[in-house]
């Protein structure tokens, strides 16, 4: 006992224990005679397993799993992720887009009466509540090309949908989105587009002595070229 040292100091303090149940201790012995630091020096020491090597090869994509027990730090984790996302859709430029050729549909230019444009906004991987919202656009210029209206109609129009036309592009302009989806907010304006062109067309009354009302900039950027309304000088000469 003289060669060995137990570190039983801390222990026995605490939780004095007999020798009889000495045994059942979780308790190590450290050696410092000179033939046990011989010996321990002479066993041979036991190296870690290396990690299995990864492969090079591109046409194969086991040897990039994200593995739990590969020991590679996150930034290489993360190169490998770019470059599998990379390969995928190279995969796809090479062998499904060349599929896409059986699809291919001839371009056929719009009707006369194909002159109404719809526009949508979709936010991917999200719910967003201007999903919903649909905006119709007409061109005055299109009407008139397309003798669609008069003259007479096309000021009978601008009158109805005066809150709705902007001067700068010369074009009307709809939103809707009162309703839950997209197709019924789309079907609303082409329905309400509908009863304009029926109005217009009506000859009852074409409103010809109405003039149409001055223009007001509807764009923002407009804000700064107001008339700025000066304070009178007259005024001033009273209060003085």
């Amino acid at each position: 006992m003289s060669r060995k040292l137990l570190s039983l100091a801390a222990l026995c303090t605490k939780t004095p224990t007999s020798l009889k149940n000495f045994d059942k201790l979780n308790v190590k012995f450290f050696e410092t005679s000179a033939a046990c630091l011989a010996r321990k020096s002479a066993e041979p020491t036991q190296k870690p397993a290396p990690l299995p090597r990864r492969g090079n090869r591109e046409d194969d994509d086991d040897d990039f799993d994200d593995e739990p027990d590969t020991g590679l730090p996150s930034f290489a984790l993360y190169h490998i992720r770019q470059i599998k996302y990379i390969r995928m859709f190279q995969r796809k430029a090479k062998f499904e887009a060349p599929k896409l050729k059986e699809h291919l549909e001839k371009f056929i230019p719009p009707g006369k009466n194909e002159y109404v444009q719809f526009l949508n906004v979709t936010h991917l991987g999200e719910e967003h509540e201007l999903d919903k919202k649909s905006v119709m656009i007409i061109k005055l210029n299109e009407l008139a090309d397309r003798n669609i209206f008069t003259p007479e109609q096309t000021h009978k129009l601008l009158l109805i949908c005066q809150n709705h036309y902007f001067r700068e592009s010369n074009l009307l302009r709809f939103s809707s989105k009162a309703f839950p989806t997209l197709d019924q907010n789309k079907l609303h304006l082409a329905k309400l587009w509908k009863k304009i062109v029926k109005e217009v067309k009506d000859t009852t009354d074409m409103f010809g002595d109405i003039p149409l009302p001055a223009y007001k900039p509807k764009s923002s950027h407009n804000r700064l070229t107001k008339e700025q309304i000066e304070f009178p000088k007259e005024w001033l000469q009273k209060a003085l």
